[in-house]
């Protein structure tokens, strides 16, 4: 809202709203952070704060190490939250270095995983509560066993696996930063989106030691292109291949 009254050049409302937002992050972080355990209290918790710049700048790096120490060691690797923080969960760990902590949560086997519900069960769709209901037992189920909302993980593969992600100041994909993460157990990625300027594509494979990357930027669009061992730099459209050494 504060960025909107900008660019309508209402100052008044620009002030007011930026004032509402530090008092919100301000009193959210005090009533919920734990200095003792260094986070909110939940995976939903910390990684909704973090991808809602709710947590001070200085310990936004150890919020997200303990969001991943939670994953791995609390919940042998799971996630523990349910369709809203699905969305954060992915990036608020990547967007740290903890890109193969991320995407482990897919991997991980046994209770309350993706294997379990899968391969363990026999799911086929996303339920409410993965463990829930037990097909063999020849029950009814009592919870939903279709949530869709549950797949919010997938931006995650457009954002973080292949990073296309928007820009803050621009709109419909016109301008936008192109930042993939390499999980170290994923070989090859192929991600596409379409827009009103055309189709942006973002692949990548594993070749040894070596990450083989090809981009694709339509007309009239730019993109920043970020990656771990160069600086920031705005490409115009075109068709790009960068090698990038293998995590």
């Amino acid at each position: 809202m504060s960025r909107m009254a900008n660019v309508l050049e209402k100052s008044a409302d620009q002030q007011r709203f930026n004032t509402l937002f530090e008092n919100i992050r301000s009193h959210f972080h005090q009533h919920l952070y734990n200095e003792k355990t260094g986070h909110y209290g939940s995976q939903t918790a910390d990684a909704m704060a973090l991808r809602f710049n709710l947590t001070p700048k200085h310990l936004q790096q150890s919020v997200a190490d303990r969001l991943a120490q939670d994953v791995s060691q609390t919940w042998n690797g799971h996630s523990s939250v349910g369709a809203l923080g699905q969305t954060w969960l992915y990036r608020a760990l990547s967007d740290y270095g903890h890109t193969d902590t991320a995407f482990h949560i897919f991997k991980a086997k046994g209770y309350p995983g993706f294997s379990y519900l899968f391969d363990e069960i026999n799911g086929t769709t996303l339920w409410e509560r993965k463990g829930a209901f037990d097909p063999s037992l020849g029950k009814a189920p009592d919870r939903s066993l279709n949530h869709p909302f549950h797949g919010g993980y997938d931006g995650w593969f457009y954002e973080g696996l292949g990073g296309i992600r928007t820009l803050d100041d621009s709109v419909g994909y016109q301008d936008f930063t192109l930042a993939p993460v390499f999980p170290k157990r994923l070989n090859k990625v192929s991600v596409s989106h379409v827009t009103g300027y055309g189709e942006i594509k973002s692949e990548w494979q594993r070749q040894r030691d070596v990450i083989q990357w090809q981009v694709s930027i339509p007309n009239n669009t730019s993109a920043v292109i970020t990656l771990p061992d160069r600086k920031a730099q705005r490409y115009l459209a075109g068709q790009y291949s960068f090698n990038v050494k293998a995590p």
